[in-house]
């Protein structure tokens, strides 16, 4: 009962470490409306790019794979997930994320979009970002 007990305390207190951090491979920085090509390998596990985005930013957030299934994450400058999609809609295996930076948010803040290949199989991987900004920073 005790071994629960310290592991319930554990995982509340914030001690379960990220899926992410140690398991994904930059690829660099994306731009706010930019669009990236590249291959994805498998290992490590996911791939990703650094993307910083501004108060009030809507951010849409494409992401295939050719012959693939795309899986997509936005997550925070701490690497916890913001939003993710598998399948945008039943119609297709590609990854859409939309989100709208929100009011209170810094002036400027980092995210990562990270990606895989539902099977973790070698594919060709676009991400494309669409940014309309609603208010001024």
């Amino acid at each position: 009962m005790m071994r629960i007990f310290l592991l319930l305390t554990f995982f509340m207190a914030g001690g379960l470490v990220d899926t992410f951090s140690r398991q994904t491979l930059l690829l660099g920085t994306i731009g706010r409306n930019d669009a990236r090509e590249c291959e994805y390998q498998g290992t490590p596990k996911y791939s990703g790019f650094k993307l910083t985005a501004f108060r009030g930013d809507e951010l849409k957030i494409s992401v295939s794979s050719k012959g693939g299934d795309a899986q997509a994450w936005l997550l925070d400058e701490n690497f916890k997930v913001v939003v993710a999609n598998d399948d945008a809609n039943e119609k297709t295996k590609d990854s859409l994320i939309t989100f709208t930076v929100p009011r209170y948010s810094p002036p400027a803040s980092r995210y990562y979009i990270v990606f895989a290949e539902y099977e973790f199989k070698k594919s060709n991987f676009s991400v494309d970002i669409k940014t309309n900004s609603i208010f001024a920073a």
